[in-house]
């Protein structure tokens, strides 16, 4: 199949437990249930490692590094100079996931929002987009988001260039430095992975707010996630965000083995069964499924430089 026949599945965490007994067999049989290309995402030090081991032995896989908000409590400055070393992997795309989570408290707000903050600045530090959760703190999260590097990226969508001002003129005065820079093409250019030039970005991973707050992020620069929740029943607002937002700004995630479509709730949830959030978003947007499936897998691509 081609690229546009395919999906990216831009958030998954097929090193959990819930996959123990036949990880092998789902990852294997991912092609021929339509999945492209799988990102891996970090939660925690193990599952960090985890997710780096994963993309190591499976080509289409790729990974994250990050702690959850959850577990921000066993966070220490020796934890973040591990995951900067697992960051180095030339398979790892992204940082994440990391945010508050006042829904469950399971570190204290205090700890969790010290940790954001830190993460956030090694990741810009190494130039990677973010993987961003948020659940019962959306300001306080747009907030801290606007107030780090990652805010100024919409400047660059608009023409202007965090570096220098520049847009399209800054990448072609700093191809030097880049060396395999192609400033008159779009990422990704095989550069992306700490480009100078080029804002990280990030996604609101299972995107939690309304119109308004999804236009705030979109005009910074980010993606939203949206997965299964999109299926169930009673979710207006998140298909108000579908409907109003700009195709070329959404990722497709499963967070799996969670948040299982309809009509699969209540199973574990598999790269495969995001064929549902295709068609979901296809009938809001009223455009086929090639057309879902294709922008969001180059919006991926774009995103996380592969």
């Amino acid at each position: 199949m081609n690229a546009p026949d395919l999906i990216f599945d831009t958030h998954t965490h097929y090193d959990f437990s819930q996959f123990d007994g036949d990880r092998d067999t789902v990852i294997n049989a991912l092609a021929s249930n339509g999945v492209g290309m799988v990102l891996n995402v970090g939660s925690d030090m193990r599952s960090s490692a985890a997710s780096v081991a994963l993309a190591r032995k499976y080509p289409f896989i790729y990974a994250t590094v990050g702690v959850h908000p959850h577990d921000a409590k066993t966070l220490t400055e020796r934890s973040m100079d591990e995951l900067k070393t697992l960051a180095a992997d030339r398979k790892v795309v992204a940082f994440g996931e990391i945010g508050l989570d006042f829904f469950r408290n399971l570190s204290p707000p205090d700890v969790q929002r010290k940790w954001f903050k830190r993460q956030l600045e090694i990741a810009w530090g190494l130039r990677l987009p973010v993987i961003i959760h948020s659940r019962d703190a959306d300001e306080e999260v747009y907030g801290i988001m606007a107030g780090s590097p990652y805010g100024d990226g919409g400047r660059w969508l608009k023409g202007g260039s965090p570096v220098d001002g520049g847009g399209a003129e800054g990448l072609r005065s700093l191809e030097g430095e880049v060396g395999r820079c192609n400033p008159s093409a779009p990422p990704p250019c095989g550069v992306t992975r700490n480009c100078p030039t080029l804002p990280p970005g990030g996604v609101i991973h299972a995107f939690p707010g309304d119109v308004a707050l999804a236009q705030r992020y979109v005009d910074m620069g980010f993606y939203l996630g949206i997965g299964g929740v999109l299926t169930y029943d009673k979710t207006g607002r998140l298909k108000a965000v579908v409907e109003a937002m700009p195709l070329d700004r959404l990722l497709l995630e499963t967070d799996c083995p969670y948040l299982t479509p309809a009509p699969h709730r209540g199973k574990r949830n598999e790269s495969g069964y995001l064929r549902y959030v295709v068609d979901a978003v296809s009938q809001i947007k009223n455009v086929s499924p090639d057309v879902v499936r294709g922008q969001t897998y180059e919006n991926a691509r774009t995103l996380f430089g592969v």
